[in-house]
């Protein structure tokens, strides 16, 4: 991400951070309802389906909503270390460097909407998965998507892999010694 990319999420975070919660349950209650679940997955599933790209800052509001227990930490101001490192397994190493990432099911997919030379892009691999992804070596990752669960399990991986990241990012930024 770039700082620019990152400074306007950081803001957007902040912004949705303040709102109160949508949830009914008690604070500290990460028992996640039916409902909020199938909220979140509505929520991307549409988004995705867009014709245009979707921030990933878009789909936060959801992801707190969720109230995962996975990411038992998402609307602390203090880092969540163990949904950051469960995320960083799912997700290859250069998200780093990551300003776009294209899913598709099929290479003609992929092809229609530009992206025609992904089979000669970098192989990049998560720890704790085995899909494989593609990196153009810069600032585009793109994977197949076969099926439902693999949204199911890409896509909170990303946001909470977004939203902790920003936390130690403003942690940082915020600490003397970075003056």
């Amino acid at each position: 991400m770039s700082e620019h990319t990152r400074e306007a999420t950081r803001e957007q975070s902040r912004h949705l951070r303040e709102q109160p919660p949508i949830s009914t349950r008690a604070p500290g209650d990460h028992r996640t309802g039916r409902r909020e679940v199938e909220l979140y997955v509505r929520t991307y599933t549409t988004l995705l389906q867009s014709s245009g790209a979707v921030g990933v800052s878009s789909l936060e509001p959801a992801h707190y909503t969720a109230d995962s227990s996975l990411h038992a930490g998402a609307e602390e101001p203090k880092p969540d270390l163990n949904a950051f490192l469960y995320s960083a397994n799912r997700i290859p190493a250069c998200i780093v460097e990551i300003q776009h990432i294209v899913l598709g099911q099929t290479r003609h997919a992929f092809v229609r909407a530009g992206y025609d030379e992904l089979d000669s892009w970098e192989l990049a691999w998560a720890p704790g998965r085995r899909r494989r992804w593609h990196w153009n070596g810069k600032d585009i990752l793109a994977a197949y998507i076969a099926s439902a669960s693999d949204l199911d399990d890409l896509i909170p991986s990303i946001v909470a892999y977004q939203i902790e990241w920003n936390k130690m990012h403003h942690l940082l930024r915020a600490a003397p010694q970075a003056q």
